[in-house]
């Protein structure tokens, strides 16, 4: 996104946050001067869904806060609700449903997506909440989940909630050792999906693959 573009899309999301913070401004309270504190404090609506409920409660009242946390729900559940399971669908497709999954998440959280052998996704489910590089604890519940939906092949996704989605050097370190965990219980990782708002980015696994090969020449 060039400066140009990133400066519209910054009024953007102040002049959506105005419109929806109308209904729920005190008598006397400008709607558009919240806007701007929220979107400097929450990064636009997308840091706004994430932000703790105490730092909203320093700019909105009780009932802001709430009406706020109304709005992610639907516009979450809205999002996912035109995902279907059961039918192949690309990385844009799955990474698009992933967005709205993470939406709300204020804390760092794995999510899987178990494949079948087609490669279409059967279903998405939780398999951690708190620190992500815990690869060890991580790699148990992601076996779980794939065996017990008797598939052998997954998708693992995390976000980084007010963050960025390029992936870390500690990202990559524990996509490795995911890899590796897995496929001592039989499990494939298809890739890894990193999810900051709207913004998605993917280690893929064939590095990793191709590293080991080149170390056991």
């Amino acid at each position: 996104m060039r400066r140009g573009e990133a400066s519209d899309y910054i009024k953007y999301n102040r002049a959506r946050l105005a419109e929806l913070l109308e209904i729920v401004a005190m008598d006397g309270e400008d709607a558009e001067n919240l806007a701007s504190k929220l979107a400097d404090r929450c990064s636009g609506i997308d840091g706004l869904f994430v932000t703790p409920e105490d730092e909203l409660a320093e700019i909105l009242s009780p009932d802001g806060v709430t009406f706020i946390r109304l709005v992610a729900a639907i516009t979450s559940r809205r999002l996912r609700e035109g995902f279907k399971f059961g039918e192949p669908r690309s990385q844009y497709e799955i990474c698009e449903y992933l967005k709205a999954v993470f939406l709300c998440e204020a804390s760092e959280c794995v999510m899987v997506i178990p494949l079948d052998e087609r490669g279409a996704p059967l279903c998405c489910e939780l398999a951690s909440s708190g620190t992500v590089n815990a690869s060890d604890i991580a790699a148990r519940g992601i076996a779980e989940i794939a065996l017990t939906r008797g598939v052998r092949r997954v998708i693992v996704a995390h976000n980084h909630p007010r963050g960025i989605a390029k992936p870390s050097d500690e990202d990559k370190a524990t996509t490795k050792a995911l890899v590796a965990s897995l496929h001592r219980a039989g499990v494939e990782l298809a890739y890894h999906v990193i999810v900051a708002g709207q913004e998605c980015d993917i280690i893929e696994i064939s590095d990793f693959v191709c590293d080991e090969s080149k170390g056991q020449k």
